[in-house]
């Protein structure tokens, strides 16, 4: 997905939440954005890189062998969050 739908979804879905912001210019700030949690990702040899909203990506070192010799190799695996319920959907409540 390029920057560009992201910022094409964001505006069908809330047309007020960019407000009088350039297209270019925002799909550089998600670019930037994303880049960002790259890096962070890449850095990191172990660990959790939490993104609220989206989701969770550990990192983890795993020994692999190859060629008989022991490798060891970075793995990421991406955790998506749960969707957020709407307060007061399906609870039941009555007016």
């Amino acid at each position: 997905m390029k920057p560009t739908e992201i910022i094409e979804r964001i505006k069908k879905e809330n047309p007020k939440l960019l407000g009088n912001l350039a297209d270019q210019k925002a799909a550089r700030i998600v670019l930037a954005a994303l880049a960002q949690l790259g890096s962070e990702i890449d850095a990191m040899d172990e660990g959790v890189v939490r993104v609220p909203g989206f989701g969770n990506f550990r990192v983890r070192q795993v020994e692999r062998e190859k060629d008989g010799k022991k490798v060891t190799l970075k793995r990421t695996f991406f955790v998506a969050a749960k969707p957020k319920s709407v307060a007061g959907k399906g609870k039941g409540k009555t007016e």
